[in-house]
């Protein structure tokens, strides 16, 4: 079966970077552009696999998992990614796929910024410059991870916030990503629940009282800060 799988990714490293090309919208865009120009593609049926805040060398990604499970029952015959690293930056386990796994299992394999296509290789789907790459890729993220730690340590030091979201009760300050300010809707409803916790009410209660009063959740909260 000819299905194509295209796997999107992106890192937590790659949130703290400029460049809007590593996107997912971006690695979307950039792989169906290819797909629809490549004669022996542009027929088959498309599947995304998207993990969205995973490293490269973690390899428990919930949709590079099941993108695993899927060739290995033959839903896919086709693979591409915007680069190598996308996929995987571990040298050895990129090296296994594309060496013995993707040959052994007949899954053609494509990188196009690394302009790889496992059914232009000879022998065993891996040549010289393939594996310089996938060495490369296994040395940079280790050292890439290393300096986002390094920077994120630094900014902690100076007092200030990382975090994605802020915590409920306060908000994002619209002037300083790294700041968060008092949010006047919910602080009063922190305010509360400390007051209740510290004269012996239990989380569970607590829970209930503000259920009761209608207090807004914190999940709530937080899509209508990202609406407006």
């Amino acid at each position: 079966m000819n299905k194509i799988a295209i796997y999107l990714r992106l890192s937590e490293e790659d949130y703290h970077k400029v460049d809007e090309s590593v996107s997912i919208v971006n690695q979307r865009d950039y792989i169906k552009s290819y797909v629809e120009n490549e004669a022996s593609l542009k027929s088959c049926e498309i599947e995304e696999y998207i993990d969205d805040g995973y490293s490269a060398t973690n390899t428990n990604r919930p949709s590079f998992l099941r993108l695993i499970e899927d060739i290995k029952s033959g839903k896919v015959g086709t693979i591409i990614v915007k680069d190598m690293s996308r996929f995987s930056r571990d040298y050895i386990l990129l090296g296994d796929y594309l060496s013995n796994i993707f040959p052994f299992l007949k899954i053609r394999f494509i990188a196009i910024n690394d302009c790889y296509d496992s059914i232009n290789e000879n022998g065993n789907g891996l040549d010289m410059d393939t594996q310089f790459k996938t060495l490369y890729y296994d040395l940079f993220s280790k050292e890439l991870s290393e300096k986002v730690r390094s920077s994120i340590r630094q900014i902690k030091s100076q007092g200030k916030n990382i975090n994605w979201a802020a915590p409920f009760g306060y908000i994002k300050d619209p002037k300083d990503k790294h700041s968060i300010i008092i949010d006047e809707k919910t602080a009063f409803i922190v305010k509360e629940a400390f007051d209740l916790l510290l004269k012996g009410y239990s989380c569970i209660q607590v829970a209930n009282i503000f259920n009761e009063k209608g207090y807004i959740t914190r999940s709530e909260r937080k899509r209508r800060t990202e609406t407006f």
